[in-house]
């Protein structure tokens, strides 16, 4: 065993503590990137002449309580068509109120804009998972295996609350149709089957 001054064997395991203990301190200052609330538009595929059904689905951090949803879905109308949104099982369990409106962009004639606004009832916040579908229509005339069909998505949230307020940190993914010169499989539902 070495012989040590007194004192000196506890001078650098107590400057170690120090250290470690300011280490979390030093981690908490550093600016942390809140995990975005995210709306997001899935894709589908199709023989052209035939509907497709987009999936929108809501995701993000437990602590933020989105009231509503406002989406702006850009498409080109003149390969796609919409017919209207199918709810999904979210929607139906809050009571949701789904509204869309149809226009033409006025930055490019060959696009059209859906406003859609998806608002939560009065007692329950949208929580995560899928929301609702879009429907749209495959114009015959579009080739088959052509490039997928983009559907724009910008959206914004609102948290639940009497004097709602908009969510800074949302980001949205666009959605895809294809149309495909052979049709996907059909799969059936397991709860249908009995």
């Amino acid at each position: 065993m070495l012989n040590l001054p007194f004192g000196y064997s506890l001078r650098l395991p107590l400057s170690l503590l120090v250290l470690v203990g300011l280490m979390p301190a030093y981690a908490g200052m550093r600016p942390q990137t809140p995990e975005p609330v995210r709306v997001d538009l899935g894709e589908d595929r199709m023989l052209p002449g035939f509907a497709v059904t987009v999936p929108c689905f809501l995701s993000g951090p437990a602590e933020v309580e989105v009231g509503r949803i406002e989406m702006e879905i850009t498409f080109p109308h003149g390969q796609v068509t919409f017919e209207h949104v199918r709810r999904g099982l979210i929607s139906d369990q809050i009571k949701a109120e789904i509204t869309t409106e149809v226009r033409i962009s006025e930055a490019d004639p060959a696009l059209s804009v859906i406003k859609l606004s998806l608002t939560a009832g009065e007692a329950t916040p949208i929580f995560p998972g899928f929301l609702f579908d879009l429907v749209f229509k495959i114009d015959p005339n579009v080739p088959m295996d052509s490039p997928p069909i983009l559907l724009g998505n910008q959206s914004r949230a609102y948290t639940f609350s009497d004097s709602p307020e908009a969510v800074e940190n949302v980001e949205s993914q666009d959605g895809f149709i294809l149309a495909v010169s052979e049709a996907p499989p059909v799969v059936s539902c397991f709860f249908y089957m009995h």
